[in-house]
């Protein structure tokens, strides 16, 4: 026996389906019972060679994030091998401008030279798996190759890197020791707590204080500039965690439920970086 479908009770039977989902839709959108992102998460590429034009780029988009939304979170995603020192020392001005607590350095590949000082200009660190930061050394390029720029560029580099490191409670000694090869920098376990030590410091330690150390490693070699990987980091104290992406940085820190939105340059600001030598 043959069963046939009564056409008008399958067209009015979807027809009420309709209805009762269009009701649901309504109730969800009117109660907010559909969550909307409760916060806007602003994203500054900090990618290629550190130059005017990349420091302008930045400028330019913090003081327009900052303008509209003066609690704004703003998080520098870093794939930099580093550049002009003056280029980075002003995109540290501008990122060290931001309210405390409001910037985030996620290293995405790598945080090379001046890469390294800008990353640590943010108050907070996290990196992606197998990701380097760090070897600050300030390079120029002479007729006969590449070579370490003079004491006085050295000199205000490391004051740069301490003072950053103070602000953001980045290791002090390691931070230096990016840019400074005659360290040699310990770490030490002494009274039951971590701490690090350059072999300046060690040696002034008195005969009672070195007998309260308990463990002592070094992380640094005189002639080496510190340069590590996101677990090295962390170990050590820098980065808040090693993470597969950005979505998992910000819920490692606590937020979620939030959109990004990516700065892009101007085409003006990608013809000025195009023109840098």
């Amino acid at each position: 026996m043959k069963k046939y479908v009564n056409p008008c009770f399958t067209s009015g039977r979807i027809r009420r389906i309709l209805f009762l989902t269009a009701v649901i839709l309504v109730v969800f959108f009117r109660t907010g019972a559909l969550p909307a992102a409760d916060k806007t998460i602003h994203v500054i590429p900090v990618t290629g060679t550190v130059e005017p034009g990349m420091a302008a780029f930045i400028k330019r988009s913090v003081d327009e994030i900052l303008a509209a939304e003066p609690d704004a979170l703003i998080v520098f995603k870093l794939d930099s091998f580093g550049g002009r020192v003056d280029a980075a020392l002003d995109i540290v001005e501008t990122v060290s401008d931001i309210p405390h607590g409001q910037s985030i350095s996620f290293v995405e590949k790598r945080a090379i030279s001046a890469g390294a000082l800008i990353a640590l200009a943010g108050n907070v660190l996290v990196m992606k798996h197998n990701t380097l930061i760090g070897d600050c050394a300030p390079i120029i390029q002479t007729s006969e190759g590449q070579k370490e720029m003079g004491e006085k560029t050295q000199t205000v580099l490391r004051a740069q890197f301490r003072s950053l490191a103070k602000k953001n409670n980045y290791p002090e000694v390691l931070a230096e020791s990016m840019v400074t090869k005659s360290m040699e920098v310990y770490q030490l376990v002494m009274d039951g707590e971590t701490v690090y030590m350059d072999n300046v410091g060690f040696n002034d330690l008195t005969e009672e204080e070195k007998s309260r150390i308990t463990q002592k490693k070094t992380v640094v070699a005189e002639g080496e500039l510190l340069t590590m990987d996101d677990v090295e980091a962390h170990d050590l104290d820098f980065s808040k965690a090693s993470v597969a992406d950005l979505d998992q940085a910000l819920a490692h820190l606590g937020y979620e439920n939030y959109t990004l939105n990516v700065m892009i340059e101007t085409w003006s600001e990608r013809f000025v970086r195009f023109l840098q030598p």
